[in-house]
């Protein structure tokens, strides 16, 4: 339940916060598999329709007053110079480039002696760019911006962590400001995106004010938020997230009429607002090499390599910025999870990386480690001969949905198609290139092997003939047609649509219509 309100002309938003000393649910408080509320403690409620509405009713025929007003500061303090892997997550964030892409232009960047070496696991600054970028705080903002001594990071603990260079930062003793670098295109825009994290890296922390205040209006309690920042420090320069970092600021800040305990506010609209449990967002570039990095999969010099893979492999379609799995890794990681468990579960891969680790340090032999992988009685050899005689083809190349049911999805040589029985046989149709498995649903998979039943395109079948109907395009304007051309029946009736019909507002009744001109009306 959402609410406008104002005081003395100030316009401000609350929301229902809690309800007869329950606090209301919110998406946190419902379990991700099940979507179940998880309330232990019976201190939740969750409402319906009928109970959002009474409340809705009672809190507008009663008085507003203030029951909680708190003011504290807040001091953030400003992110890391940038890794190979948040350098990646911001690019993708920012400028829409993929992890590959990131890295060919850093790569060029590099390359002509704009930034340093972009393959790193290390925050570490040297005393020279240290010295460069506190100059260039100093002339670009003033000494208010700038810290009494040098900030030092403490890289994350990341497994199999690389830290033999410095952190992605600007080349050289001057920092130039992008502006200055001659630079165009893609390379300009990420130049300014390392630019500005290394120059906010170095900077003063945020001043913010948070307020929050609570309504009590009879059983219901009402709350509102509001920030401001009083002084912006690194935000100057780099906010996270964002392109505009003035813009930025401008939406960060929410501000609220000044209100004490007792004070009265005026309640405008109030709104319900139906909300549903929605699965967890699928991964993008950005957060997968995050989880990427939690897990100890892949390092700096392989996350780019690894996404592009499963991307060229077609285990993944990039769908705006999400990275949706299609049916082909379906398929695949259902039978590797059947006979090869140990080799795709993230403990093994993460457990490879540190050995391959070892290995180049020269702390472990690279052939003892390969025997030991590939020889003995759990060893690879052993598991494949072992499980290749249990695989049965046409049931490892085809997945089942259980809320899908009587619907079996396959992968062949073409790609995927969806069957499903029609009488003692199977019937089929392929599946459009972009569609993924989780957008899949009954009325999808069925015209879609109606349509091939009836025709490709066909509109249906004629009831008479039992001859399929489709909209065409010819030379001289669309038409619909009866039945395929062959060689027995070389033209099949044509007839024309009327003009100012379209061929995708014509359905079957519309064809079957225009199928029976000419009409004889008689002597």
């Amino acid at each position: 339940i959402e609410t406008d309100n104002d005081k003395d002309g100030i316009k401000f938003a609350s929301r229902l916060h809690s309800y007869d000393g329950k606090r209301i649910a919110s998406g946190k408080d419902f379990d991700a598999e099940t979507g179940k509320l998880v309330d232990e403690a019976g201190k939740l409620v969750a409402l319906d329709e009928a109970a959002a509405e009474k409340i809705r009713s009672g809190a507008l025929n009663q008085p507003w007053k203030v029951s909680e007003a708190e003011e504290k500061p807040l001091s953030r303090k400003p992110p890391a110079p940038f890794i190979t892997s948040t350098l990646q997550q911001e690019a993708n964030r920012k400028l829409g480039l993929s992890a590959r892409e990131a890295m060919q232009v850093a790569q060029s960047l590099y390359e002509q002696g704009f930034i340093t070496y972009m393959r790193t696991d290390s925050t570490f600054l040297s005393s020279q760019a240290l010295e460069a970028s506190r100059s260039k705080i100093l002339e670009l903002y003033g000494k208010d911006y700038l810290p009494e001594a040098p900030r030092t990071y403490e890289g994350k603990k990341v497994k199999g962590a690389q830290e033999a260079h410095e952190a992605i930062r600007p080349a050289g003793t001057e920092f130039k400001t992008p502006e200055e670098t001659g630079l165009s295109g893609m390379q300009v825009r990420l130049y300014e995106l390392i630019w500005k994290r290394t120059m906010a890296s170095q900077m003063v922390n945020s001043r913010q004010k948070q307020v929050s205040v609570r309504f009590q209006v009879g059983q219901a309690t009402f709350a509102a938020s509001g920030m401001t920042i009083e002084f912006p420090g690194f935000l100057r320069a780099y906010v996270e997230g964002q392109d505009d970092e003035m813009g930025a600021l401008e939406e960060r800040e929410v501000r609220l009429p000044d209100l004490k305990v007792g004070d009265k506010v005026n309640c405008t609209e109030i709104r319900t607002t139906e909300h549903e449990t929605k699965p967890p967002s699928r991964f993008t570039e950005a957060t997968l090499v995050q989880t990427m990095e939690r897990e100890g999969i892949g390092r700096p010099s392989t996350y780019a390599s690894i996404i592009g893979t499963i991307i060229d492999r077609g285990y993944v379609k990039k769908m705006g910025n999400a990275l949706a799995p299609t049916f082909t890794a379906m398929v695949v990681g259902k039978l590797l999870k059947q006979h090869l468990t140990q080799y795709v579960d993230l403990g093994f891969t993460s457990a490879m990386e540190n050995s391959l680790d070892e290995i180049a340090s020269g702390e472990l032999d690279q052939l003892s480690y390969l025997k030991s992988i590939y020889f003995g009685k759990t060893g690879l050899k052993a598991t494949v001969e072992n499980q290749e005689s249990k695989i049965v083809p046409e049931e490892a190349r085809q997945i089942v949905f259980d809320t899908l049911k009587g619907l079996s999805f396959r992968v062949g040589r073409y790609g995927a198609y969806v069957c499903r029985k029609d009488g003692e046989a199977d019937a089929c149709a392929s599946l459009p290139e972009a569609q993924a498995p989780a957008d899949i649903t009954f009325e999808i998979a069925n015209k879609l092997i109606d349509q091939k039943i009836n025709g490709s395109d066909a509109l249906g079948k004629d009831p008479k003939t039992g001859e399929p109907i489709y909209v065409l395009n010819g030379r001289y304007g669309p038409y619909v047609q009866l039945g395929d051309a062959t060689d027995e029946n070389a033209k099949p009736k044509r007839v024309s649509l009327t003009q100012g019909l379209e061929p995708e507002n014509v359905t079957l009744e519309i064809a079957l219509q225009l199928l029976e001109l000419p009409k004889s009306l008689g002597p």
